[in-house]
Formats: C-alpha cells, sequence, structure tokens
C-alpha cells in the first residue's frame, strides 16, 4: 500500500520526460520511474503507463470531481462542446492538482507523435498485470476524459476487481477497463479454476 505509483515507458520516450514529469506532480503524488518495456516487435506501440494502489490516486479525485461538475461534465460530448472554456480555465489553479497532472502528462508527449497512448489503472492482481485502461489521445480534452472518468470512479473499480480477486480462482493476465462515451466503465477477465476450466467476466460501471 505504501509503494509509490509506478511508471514504466517504451524506449522511444525520453528519460527526461519522465524525470520531468515525475518531478512536476511529486507535490501531490508519490511516483517512481519502474523502468522500460521491452518488446522484440519491430512495430511496437509507443505508451507510458502508470498503476499503484488505489490510496496513491486519490490526491487528484476530489479536484476531477469538482471540474467534472463545474462543467457537468457526464459524457464525452461535454468535454468538446466546451472545449474553450475548459482549455481556458485548465491553465489557472482552480481545480488543482487535476488540472496540473493533465498539463504535466501531456507534455510528455513528444511533438512529433501525434497521440499520446497511455494506460493507468491499479495493481490489482499484481503489479505487472493489473487493471488496466487503455487509450491514445491526441488532445488534452481527451486526456482530462480519461483520466478523469477513471479517478471519479477509482474507489468504485477498486471494489470490484478487490472483490472478485479474493474469490479464489486464479485470475489471468489481470482486469482489463473500457469507457464509453457516457462515462461508463466495463471491467472484463478471465478466471481459471482448480481444474483448469476457465471463465470469461463481465462487470458494468454506471
Amino acid at each position: 500500500m505504501n509503494t509509490p505509483l509506478q511508471i514504466i515507458k517504451t524506449k522511444d520516450i525520453p528519460d527526461s520526460s519522465i524525470n520531468t514529469f515525475i518531478n512536476e506532480v511529486s507535490e501531490y503524488l508519490e511516483m517512481e520511474f519502474a523502468g522500460e518495456y521491452f518488446s522484440k516487435s519491430f512495430d511496437q506501440l509507443s505508451f507510458i503507463q502508470i498503476l499503484g494502489n488505489v490510496i496513491k490516486w486519490l490526491p487528484l479525485t476530489a479536484s476531477a470531481v469538482a471540474f467534472f461538475s463545474r462543467f457537468a461534465v457526464r459524457a464525452a460530448d461535454d468535454l468538446w462542446d466546451n472545449k474553450n472554456r475548459i482549455l481556458k480555465i485548465l491553465n489557472k489553479r482552480t481545480f488543482y492538482p487535476f488540472s496540473g497532472f493533465i498539463k504535466s502528462l501531456w507534455r510528455v508527449k513528444r511533438p512529433s507523435v501525434k497521440n499520446l497512448n497511455v494506460i493507468i489503472g491499479l495493481s490489482v492482481p499484481d503489479p505487472v498485470n493489473g487493471t488496466k485502461l487503455f487509450f491514445e489521445c491526441n488532445s488534452e480534452e481527451e486526456l482530462i476524459w480519461y483520466i478523469g472518468s477513471f479517478l471519479l470512479k477509482v474507489e468504485r473499480i477498486s471494489k470490484v476487481v478487490k472483490t472478485e480477486n479474493e474469490k479464489g480462482q486464479r485470475v489471468l493476465g489481470g482486469f482489463y477497463l473500457s469507457l464509453d462515451e457516457k462515462g461508463s466503465f466495463t471491467i472484463k477477465w478471465l478466471t481459471v479454476d482448480k481444474n483448469d476450466n476457465s471463465e470469461n467476466h463481465e462487470i458494468k460501471i454506471n
């Protein structure tokens, strides 16, 4: 529980970008660099991943809730409709540290790359497999949508995966999150029992 949020990256993302990001968010988040993701594939996707215990995400939740409430964000379209107002207020400290986290994370994106690919989540069932939400975004408002939606429901997501993980069946490959345009999450996972029988599971969190 005391382990900081763990961030890994692909080789193409400079160490200096990650170090700067960690330093910028250190005022409100415990985070440490956990190494590079290595793949022998020539077409490896560029991404950064941040996983950790739900407690380590909580410093961001109050300001994220305030931000979504201020703009009545209940669906993705609400962000696009208020894009100019949102980006303007993002430069202020009104919704800090959520706003600060968004801006710092967005700066990790290399200028030569169109999209920022991100994996965020929890270190359940373990720090390697985890509970993961993968997304790619090409704007700060998209980053706000994914990160903010995750923070709004992170405690509920944590309770579900912890409960399911403790039922005794082995979870293969971790829990996978998907987010729809209305802000609902779907959690999917695969279990194997002692007789090697596998079963797919799915729970929706509105």
